[in-house]
């Protein structure tokens, strides 16, 4: 994955509420360790102060020139909630703006088309409390997710828990 794709990446996550500023930290310092001739943006963001979390954000912004695809954006809301950053409760309605809302367009896996079901009939509820059988659901097909995630995972460097 290059740069400019781990970039946007990064900058979806913080976008989605997800990156914390020790995990920007992070991705930035083994990002330098790792290039031969790190770019100046790269190292004043991994030397800014964790308090200034908008000068992360507009860092990032500005070298940002890619869209993350659909795909890996689902990606990162099913690492989020394995990771436990995401209750199901909280990942859903991200899913289903992702999924539904959002990917006009977007060529579907069989494993999207599985998600997108499930969601359209998560919003047919219309519950606050995601019923047993649905919640059992999207954790099979959550699991199935994670393990297709491995380029996102890379990038984020969540552990991967469940």
């Amino acid at each position: 994955m290059t740069l400019s794709q781990q970039t946007a990446l990064i900058f979806e996550t913080v976008e989605q509420g997800l990156f914390r500023v020790e995990d920007i930290l992070r991705w930035a310092d083994s990002t330098i360790v790792s290039m031969d001739r790190p770019p100046s943006w790269l190292i004043e963001l991994s030397t800014l102060n964790p308090l200034h979390v908008q000068d992360f954000a507009k860092i990032l912004r500005e070298h940002t020139d890619e869209s993350v695809p659909v795909h890996q954006r689902i990606q990162i809301v099913v690492l989020a909630w394995n990771d436990g950053r995401l209750s199901l409760k909280a990942c859903l309605p991200k899913l289903f703006e992702i999924l539904i809302l959002e990917a006009k367009g977007y060529e579907e896996s069989t494993l999207d088309r599985r998600l997108s079901e499930a969601l359209v009939h998560w919003d047919s509820l219309e519950l606050n409390v995601v019923e047993l059988k649905l919640a059992s659901e999207f954790e099979m097909i959550f699991r199935e997710y994670l393990k297709v995630t491995q380029e996102v995972f890379s990038v984020l460097n969540w552990p991967l828990q469940k």
